[in-house]
């Protein structure tokens, strides 16, 4: 993180949350802002991970970011095949307010021949 944007984060209300790739050991711990859409938090984890995790994006040109905790979905039993996580303009606050604490991600790297052209991250 820049340190412009660290001290940007020492003056507002911030959530820290825990972001594990699917299936590996990877695990990294992200700050934003409560006031951060939902869109807005999925954009950063997807541009952050590439590098913090050394997701090969040639190979893995999308992500997607999974709530955690969502054993036995319409997926299957692994947690970490869970829907992704919409898009919304619900601000973090708005979504997680009071259970920040038990709140996690993961990131599920998405191999080429299963990405829809405009889901690519430039």
């Amino acid at each position: 993180m820049s340190a412009e944007y660290l001290n940007y984060l020492a003056n507002i209300q911030t959530v820290t949350f825990q972001v594990k790739v699917a299936y590996m050991i990877n695990m990294r711990v992200y700050r934003f802002p409560v006031t951060y859409t939902i869109s807005e938090m999925i954009h950063y984890i997807k541009v952050s991970a590439y590098a913090d995790f050394d997701i090969d994006k040639e190979a893995f040109p999308d992500l997607e970011v999974v709530e955690s905790g969502q054993p036995n979905n319409v997926n299957g039993q692994h947690a970490e095949l869970a829907p992704a996580l919409e898009p919304s303009g619900m601000t973090i606050e708005e979504k997680y307010g009071g259970r920040y604490n038990q709140t996690a991600f993961y990131v599920r790297m998405v191999p080429r021949h299963l990405v829809r052209r405009e889901s690519i991250i430039n």
